[in-house]
């Protein structure tokens, strides 16, 4: 992932950094008609050395990978000062992603989403060459459709921060700095790979999709590739 950590190192390498927001998608589970995911989103608030980090419990449609429904779960505020300090905060409406998980009957299995270096093209001229998304699917318009709809839908999730000193002053809103997310095919790649084993239903195959802009907004997103169609 060589062009995210490049934004990262950029990023650190100045006074007062920009205000950026992260969105990182842990899959942990599935029903018959739901993928179950933690998303955590990192604010920096402007700073460098403090961070908030909230976590959502995410159900998303297996049949159209759409996000469904999404909980609060925790927010913690960091401090990576010389003594480094956290602080959580209570969301209104938090929930045990387990129970939620029970009640929809289901299964609780993380993905671990191997690294699509392992699956590899020959070039032209006998080089190897990464899979790209046009690779895994036969519909990219469809992956940036679900990586566009997670964003909002966290966005509109996103409960105000509290009131205090452990921001910038000026720090930009997490809707906002959400809102000037929109990635094109060309800013995203494949971050691993994976697929769902559901005998005697048919088998679904995720991903996990790394996009990144010049300002350093950067999102890994679980994405469900639509069926192959045969030929």
């Amino acid at each position: 992932m060589k062009k995210f950590t490049l934004l990262l190192w950029a990023t650190t390498a100045q006074a007062t950094p920009p205000d950026m927001i992260s969105l990182y998608d842990r899959v942990i589970g599935y029903s018959d008609t739901r993928l179950f995911i933690l998303r955590e989103t990192e604010d920096n608030l402007g700073l460098h050395i403090y961070g908030m980090h909230d976590v959502y419990l995410v159900a998303k449609s297996l049949e159209t990978g759409m996000d469904e429904a999404i909980w609060p779960v925790y927010r913690v505020h960091s401090a990576s000062e010389a003594t480094p300090q956290t602080r959580s905060f209570a969301l209104a409406g938090a929930v045990n992603p387990f129970e939620i998980m029970a009640a929809a009957a289901a299964r609780i299995e993380s993905r671990d989403f191997r690294d699509p270096n392992l699956h590899r093209l020959d070039g032209p001229e006998g080089e190897k060459t990464a899979l790209t998304i046009p690779d895994i699917t036969a519909d990219p318009a469809a992956i940036m459709a679900q990586i566009a709809q997670s964003i909002h839908f966290t966005s509109a999730a996103i409960q105000p921060y509290p009131e205090g000193d452990y921001a910038n002053m000026s720090y930009t809103s997490p809707q906002d700095l959400l809102a000037s997310m929109v990635y094109s095919l060309q800013d995203c790649e494949i971050d691993g790979v994976d697929t769902l084993f559901r005998y005697p239903q048919p088998d679904i195959a995720l991903a996990r999709i790394a996009c990144a802009d010049e300002d350093g907004q950067q999102v890994w997103l679980a994405v469900v590739l639509p069926p192959k169609t045969e030929p």
